[in-house]
């Protein structure tokens, strides 16, 4: 009857693509802890990864207002809030944002601006960031923050691809 096994349950079955039954283990988290803002992000990212992009906002948005002080979870909706070209709404949130990003790292500063779309101040941050060793160059191969950059040749030249 405690949710967060269910997360760590949810987290292995979403590491071996399982992904309807990491959705299982989220959901139950949530039945479990209504106000775990966590399970919402984790569930919201796998509906994202499936297509399902509206149970995906449903996710995110229930996140940032179970934990409204939370940049990534802030960062989760802004990132599909671009995707999906609700400009007005990712505006919003990217306003919420950029001024408690100036106290992150150069790596979350980077992910931040690619979401964004402002793809040299991502990559100069990523620079910083990955020399700084707040992130590895592995990681940023497959962090979805960085999607926007990811085709630029200094980004391949970055994270050795």
């Amino acid at each position: 009857n405690f949710a967060n096994p269910h997360l760590v349950w949810g987290n292995a079955h979403k590491v071996n693509g399982d992904l309807d039954s990491a959705i299982k283990e989220y959901t139950e988290a949530i039945r479990l802890k209504p106000k775990y803002a966590d399970a919402y992000v984790c569930r919201g990212d796998i509906q994202f990864a499936k297509g399902n992009l509206e149970w995906a906002i449903t996710d995110y948005t229930k996140a940032v207002q179970l934990q409204p002080s939370s940049i990534s979870v802030r960062m989760s909706l802004l990132r599909l809030l671009r995707k999906l070209e609700r400009n007005s709404e990712a505006d919003e949130q990217e306003q919420l944002i950029r001024p408690l990003m100036q106290k992150e790292s150069e790596y979350d500063q980077a992910c931040f601006e690619s979401i964004c779309g402002n793809k040299n101040k991502a990559l100069e941050l990523l620079k910083i960031g990955l020399e700084k060793g707040r992130s590895s160059k592995e990681w940023a191969r497959q962090d979805l923050d960085l999607e926007n950059i990811r085709d630029d040749p200094r980004f391949k030249e970055l994270v050795g691809e």
